[in-house]
């Protein structure tokens, strides 16, 4: 059925929905340079420099290039996408576990899509 957008907020903003439930999973917005990435556990600015491209290929469903994009910048990729799947889960599907090193606190966060798959999301 493809991946569903839940809305485009402006031209310079796009929310993308859970594959399963179509509740809010990501918001892009696009700023000079960059863009915005807001998930339901993680918010950050990344230094893209075809962010606008980037944010219309998304609002075409085509994800692929904005995650490889992110995932340069930043080494990980976009918060609830499965790179497997092929889709964007909200945090009730693809939860989210923070894991701790003892001694030294908070290490990484990683996702599980309703399949199983695994992803870190924040190293």
């Amino acid at each position: 059925m493809g991946i569903k957008l839940l809305r485009d907020v402006q031209k310079s903003d796009l929310e993308i929905a859970c594959s399963v439930c179509n509740k809010p999973a990501l918001k892009l917005t696009l700023i000079r340079g960059g863009l915005i990435v807001h998930g339901e556990n993680f918010a950050y600015a990344v230094h893209l420099p075809k962010s606008k491209k980037l944010l219309i290929q998304a609002r075409n469903g085509d994800y692929l290039p904005l995650e490889e994009a992110i995932k340069t910048a930043r080494r990980e990729g976009l918060e609830g996408y499965c790179n497997t799947c092929k889709k964007f889960y909200c945090n009730e599907h693809a939860p989210v576990n923070k894991e701790f090193e003892e001694g030294w606190g908070y290490d990484y966060s990683f996702m599980t899509c309703p399949l199983g798959h695994t992803k870190i999301i924040d190293d």
